[in-house]
């Protein structure tokens, strides 16, 4: 079913890195591909300053594009930051206005969706390929009280507000 990512057992990554790792419809990534995918973004994460507490907005389709963001995100050390396309344009900029994500992770298609604001824009379908980086991620040491993602919520008045997750 298109949109339904399927993700298989880490444990077998490792000792079958051709296996398949994710599915997505008629997208498919084996573990060494995904791998070798989320390095290089962490890798040019890491060069644009993402490190620990630093967060990274998300805005992606369900896709294997967007597994390789949030494992790219979080093996630099970051947070990610989710925003949903289908939400209205204000909310996304008050998201984005408040998290003060310098970096923000999209698809191509998405784009014309996002409100006007100051982040680096990395179209993980368009910009981060085999000629982008080393595959080689350099281990950062990252706490487990680190923040992983922030979520946005609606608050009891009404106007979004982030809870940090470790």
């Amino acid at each position: 079913e298109s949109g339904v990512l399927q993700h298989r057992s880490p444990i077998l990554g490792r000792r079958t890195p051709d296996a398949d790792a994710v599915a997505c419809g008629d997208e498919r990534l084996s573990y060494g591909e995904l791998n070798s995918r989320a390095d290089r973004l962490a890798n040019r994460l890491r060069a644009l300053g993402v490190g620990p507490e630093v967060l990274v907005a998300v805005m992606l389709e369900r896709s294997t594009d967007m597994l390789v963001a949030l494992l790219g995100g979080l093996k630099s050390g970051g947070a990610y930051v989710p925003l949903d396309s289908s939400n209205p344009r204000e909310r996304l900029a008050f998201i984005m206005e408040d998290a003060a994500a310098p970096v923000l992770l999209t698809q191509q298609r998405l784009l014309a969706d996002l409100p006007p604001h100051p982040a680096h824009v990395i179209c993980v379908d368009d910009d981060v390929d085999e000629t982008t980086g080393s595959e080689q991620t350099e281990r950062k040491i990252v706490a487990p009280d680190n923040t992983a993602y922030v979520i946005y919520t609606s608050g009891s008045t009404g106007a979004p507000k982030g809870v940090m997750v470790t």
